[in-house]
């Protein structure tokens, strides 16, 4: 009933259906969501979603990782109250320049929207080029 594919960065997860969208598709690289049909295996339930496997949450063009998709209608309703009652943990891992020590929070505008996220360093390791980099957990809130 449901998938986990990666995505790279770089890769969109849908293009537009505007005149751009479909300029960006004929030229650009094949986004997310008209590839899955080609990636999984087809569903044979009777309650397999009739536009086919559809994933559940989006990731930015630029962000690489696990999205969720669904292949049946009750996993595509499961999984949206999930995200929809935040039953579902969302958690960014980071390479970034410098030593960090300790945990802590985020807090910001990005776009016009408050934004608050927690963070806390991983692991720490020399580097030739940068000094310190830090690899961070990052959990967005909102």
């Amino acid at each position: 009933e449901v998938a986990v594919v990666v995505k790279p960065m770089g890769m969109p997860m849908y293009y537009s259906a505007s005149k751009e969208g479909r300029r960006q598709r004929a030229r650009g690289p094949p986004d997310l969501v008209t590839s899955l049909p080609g990636c999984l295996e087809p569903c044979t339930s009777p309650t397999a979603l009739p536009s086919g496997p559809a994933a559940a949450h989006r990731l930015d063009k630029a962000t690489g990782g696990l999205v969720l998709v669904c292949k049946t209608v009750g996993a595509a309703r499961s999984i949206s109250e999930q995200f929809a009652t935040r039953g579902v943990g969302k958690r960014y891992r980071a390479v970034v320049i410098g030593s960090i020590e300790g945990k802590g929070r985020m807090d910001g505008d990005v776009d016009g929207k408050e934004a608050l996220s927690l963070f806390e360093p991983v692991a720490r390791t020399r580097s030739l080029k940068f000094g310190w980099l830090t690899l961070m957990d990052l959990w967005p809130k909102t």
